[in-house]
């Protein structure tokens, strides 16, 4: 099932990424996507509570760019997350700076 939110700066709505069997997977570039300061990635607030009314067990992040699987479970990244007001559009995400909590994978197929 795919997991949609609005995006405020493109004044649209926007795939958040995929729910199947307790786990939200969500496919981004690192190059794009990694916010070096706080080294992790974020998660739209609407999201994780969507995810939460779903009983979501895991997070995976998907780099397209260097083919890496993270893995984190849900309640560790709801627990070790930050809220923050991203300035641009005005809406709240999460990030992890907890880089020791996620399980990286290496991929050698593109996904």
């Amino acid at each position: 099932m795919d997991l949609i939110c609005y995006d405020v700066s493109k004044n649209k709505n926007i795939k958040a990424g995929e729910f199947n069997n307790f786990v939200f997977i969500k496919k981004v570039s690192r190059k794009k996507h990694y916010f070096r300061m706080i080294k992790g990635y974020a998660i739209e607030k609407v999201v994780i509570d969507r995810l939460k009314e779903l009983e979501c067990k895991e997070i995976n992040i998907y780099e397209k760019d260097t083919k890496d699987i993270l893995k984190i479970d849900f309640n560790v990244f709801t627990k070790k997350a930050m809220r923050y007001l991203q300035q641009m559009t005005i809406k709240e995400i999460y990030f992890t700076k907890e880089h020791k909590k996620w399980k990286k994978i290496k991929k050698k197929v593109y996904l």
